[in-house]
């Protein structure tokens, strides 16, 4: 799983970001045959992402997922998650991230 092009580890917090900034995640599984499923999700809710499937060659996919989205308050101490959904496995693989959010505030003086 990478954040920001930065791998990280299961279960960290990441940040802090400010409010309204753009976050860029990745999460990459190889080997599936047929290719697959990976999705990330933030809480109950799954996030639109861009999936790209590539042939390693030996009948097997690599697989890279990859959400886009404008942090807000309410993703504060939110728990993102990736989700592999394989052939490989009867339950899917999670991975997932905490994310540490401040506030953008605006000063009137």
């Amino acid at each position: 799983m990478e954040v920001e092009g930065k791998k990280v580890r299961n279960g960290s917090t990441v940040g802090p970001y400010v409010e309204g900034s753009t976050f860029v995640l990745e999460c990459k599984s190889s080997g599936g045959r047929p290719a697959p499923e990976v999705t990330w999700w933030n809480g109950t809710k799954p996030l639109p992402v861009k999936t790209t499937v590539l042939p390693e060659g030996n009948g097997t996919y690599f697989v890279t997922s990859t959400a886009r989205f404008v942090l807000s308050r309410w993703d504060l101490g939110g728990k993102v998650e990736c989700r592999v959904r394989s052939n490989a496995s009867s339950h899917p693989v999670h991975q997932w991230i905490k994310l540490d959010i401040h506030g953008n505030y605006v000063s009137s003086l």
